[in-house]
This record gives C-alpha cells, sequence and structure tokens, in this order.
C-alpha cells in the first residue's frame, strides 16, 4: 500500500505545477490595406492574448526598410492606449514601435479589438514606397498570423512573439523625434 501511495504523491508532484503554470503568450496578426496604393503602407495589427494569463501592458515592433535615403512619415489612424513612434535601426531601417499601456488583455482577448489598429507609413512628398522590401509587411488582405512583428511584454530585450530585428539592441536602438500624426 505504501508503494501506491508513494506512486500517487509522485504523480501529483510532477502534474500539479505544469497544471498550474500560467503562460503569458502574445501573438500578432496583420494585413495590408493599402495592396494596391503606390505610395502609402496601412498596416493592420491585432495583438491576441494566447496564454493563459493576463497581461498588463506590452509593445509592438513593425519592421520597415526605406528607399534612396527617405524619413518615412507614420500618421496614427487609429490606435487607442498607446503611444507610437518611430525607431532608426540602422541605414535605411526603422520600426514602426507601439507602447500600449493602461490595457490589460485576458487570454482570448484581442488589442484593440478583433479589427485591429491601423497607420499610414508614407514619404513626406509621398514618394513611391516598395512594400516588399519591409520585413513585416506580408502583402495580405486578410489578418494572417505574423511572427515577422515582435511583440514584448516587460523585459523588452526578449520578445515574447516575432523574431529580434538585426539592429535592436539597445545600444544601436534610437527613436526618432518626429510628430506622429492623428
Amino acid at each position: 500500500m505504501n508503494r501506491y501511495l508513494l506512486l500517487a504523491l509522485f504523480s501529483l508532484t510532477t502534474i500539479l505545477p505544469v497544471a498550474t503554470y500560467a503562460k503569458v503568450s502574445l501573438t500578432a496578426y496583420s494585413k495590408e490595406e493599402a495592396l494596391h496604393e503606390r505610395n502609402i503602407s496601412k498596416p493592420r495589427i491585432v495583438i491576441q492574448n494566447t496564454g493563459t494569463r493576463p497581461v498588463h501592458g506590452f509593445s509592438f515592433f513593425y519592421y520597415i526598410t526605406t528607399e534612396k535615403g527617405s524619413r518615412p512619415i507614420v500618421d496614427n489612424y487609429y490606435v487607442p492606449n498607446a503611444r507610437v513612434s518611430l525607431e532608426k535601426h540602422g541605414p535605411g531601417k526603422y520600426a514602426v514601435r507601439y507602447d500600449v499601456s493602461g490595457v490589460t488583455l485576458h487570454p482570448g482577448e484581442s488589442y484593440p479589438d478583433d479589427n485591429g489598429c491601423v497607420v499610414g507609413i508614407h514619404y513626406p512628398r509621398w514618394e513611391p514606397l516598395s512594400k516588399r522590401n519591409d520585413r513585416s509587411c506580408n502583402l495580405s488582405d486578410e489578418l494572417v498570423y505574423n511572427p515577422e512583428i515582435s511583440v514584448y511584454t516587460n523585459e523588452p530585450s526578449h520578445p515574447n512573439h516575432g523574431r529580434h530585428a538585426p539592429h535592436s539592441t539597445h545600444s544601436t536602438r534610437a527613436t526618432i523625434d518626429i510628430e506622429i500624426r492623428r
């Protein structure tokens, strides 16, 4: 009988920690709303809590590459409860950074909702803009999973979803002081 009791206790100590472990997981989905426009990109992004515990506050990054040394302009069309900024990650490499605060995403919920948030990205003189060289642009007209959008919770050096940008360490990242237009 002691053998069965020992086996039961061993089973509980190995199963319970797994059953009570809360997982943090945010997943990015996106689509390109300006597929047929030559001088603007309009990424629509949804961040969904695919984990097992609530997440309070997070950041995500949409990576772009510019042509001929142009500096992009970002227009905020609909990004509630977030600060939107542009970061330079190297020659011609940028990231649109979204810092979401005051929002708690419970498991299964999406930010800002199932329709997503959207910005416009273009050049100052509305020159043609290539979307094909933008790492995060999936050229899809439907919301689909996008591993090229990095999502961070609490610890900015470890993405919760997506890949690091090649030049995304703190020593080379620089926020550009530009106006994000509403």
